[in-house]
């Protein structure tokens, strides 16, 4: 027997915490683009119609209490009532069984971002179905390098965001970065006074690699016209003229960015 997820409810506790609503919200959002119909979001289980509760489970009891990362997907029938459970022992378990769920419908999950079957998908669901697991690592990721105008020197707070959408939905959850002493990223403060550091390179400043210093305008085969600027840089350089206030607006950034991270498991 099938179980048919079009327009399943996503339950989320009262007392989920950020990483449990990220889930909610990645369920919620995935399903209604497979199935062409909506998936809200409630607290509790209604009397009727297909749920997919996300924790506040007995199953996560199964799990050893040393397998934060783990999950475990069943389906329950209770009074007429039918409800696929992730549960785990961690929330970061429940984002991960979510993105495991998504991916037995058909979905994809890679750094340029998710892939779908033809929709609109049938998102069907066998009676039977149960899946536990745990990755094979602790700790899984990947290094970003700085320095080069076409990588994530150029990125702004909805870049990071982006990635680490990528990231979470592949189940990492270490990124490393890689600054040089005179950019933005390595400075850091002794005594109040900011040390290393420095302005993001620009299409203007000949960085590393670069034949000439060049407007957008300037580009060869019209390829300028990709750029809604003469001048190409980060979101932070361009609205900064000094260095200390682009190292300052560059550390809101990236808190906003790495708390937005957590929220996500990274």
């Amino acid at each position: 027997m099938s179980i048919r997820l079009a327009g399943a409810t996503v339950v989320c506790g009262t007392r989920a915490d950020a990483t449990v609503r990220f889930a909610a919200l990645e369920l919620s959002t995935h399903l209604a683009v497979l199935t062409k119909k909506q998936s809200p979001i409630l607290p509790a289980q209604p009397a009727r119609g297909t749920a997919i509760i996300l924790g506040e489970g007995r199953a996560s009891a199964s799990l050893p209490d040393s397998a934060a990362q783990a999950y475990r997907i069943h389906v329950e029938r209770k009074k007429g009532r039918t409800a696929i459970r992730i549960d785990a022992r961690a929330s970061v378990g429940i984002l991960y069984g979510v993105y495991e769920l998504l991916e037995h419908l058909g979905m994809g999950f890679h750094v340029l971002g998710p892939t779908y079957p033809e929709l609109p998908a049938p998102a069907v669901l066998d009676d039977a179905y149960a899946c536990t697991h745990e990755p094979a690592f602790a700790v899984r990721g990947h290094m970003l390098h700085y320095n080069f105008l076409c990588g994530p020197t150029c990125w702004g707070l909805a870049d990071y965001q982006f990635s680490f959408d990528q990231m979470a939905r592949m189940r990492n959850n270490l990124l490393l970065m890689h600054w040089y002493d005179n950019e933005p990223g390595a400075a850091y403060q002794m005594k109040g006074a900011y040390l290393a550091g420095g302005q993001t390179p620009s299409t203007l400043s000949r960085p590393w690699g670069a034949l000439s210093a060049l407007r957008t305008s300037q580009f060869s085969f019209r390829t300028g016209e990709a750029f809604p600027a003469e001048i190409f840089s980060s979101p932070q350089r361009e609205t900064c003229t000094n260095a200390l206030d682009e190292i300052r607006q560059s550390e809101r950034m990236f808190s906003d960015a790495t708390a937005y991270a957590k929220a996500a498991g990274v």
